[in-house]
């Protein structure tokens, strides 16, 4: 009967954090809908060209690393992410 009550606890703990990291990773999702379409004008308005300068690449570049990096390095996650999308 103990073991029905801690199994409940545990049952009710893991429901909270799943929805506590699903919350937080829909956030993070709309935080980076909403900067793709910077970084997709960044890369349609790069220059299409054979060359081997990589210079007029970086500011796209830079706008998807930026992108990606939305909540910061993967390293600075908030650990009540970590039970889903991270």
């Amino acid at each position: 009967s103990a073991a029905y009550g801690v199994l409940a606890v545990i049952g009710v703990g893991l429901i909270a954090a799943w929805w506590t990291s699903w919350r937080g990773n829909a956030a993070y999702i709309e935080n980076v809908a909403q900067g793709m379409e910077t970084v997709r004008r960044q890369v349609q308005e790069t220059p299409n060209r054979a060359s081997s300068d990589l210079l007029p690449l970086l500011p796209a570049l830079q706008a998807t690393r930026r992108l990606a990096a939305a909540h910061g390095p993967v390293a600075d996650v908030l650990w009540s992410l970590g039970f889903g999308l991270y």
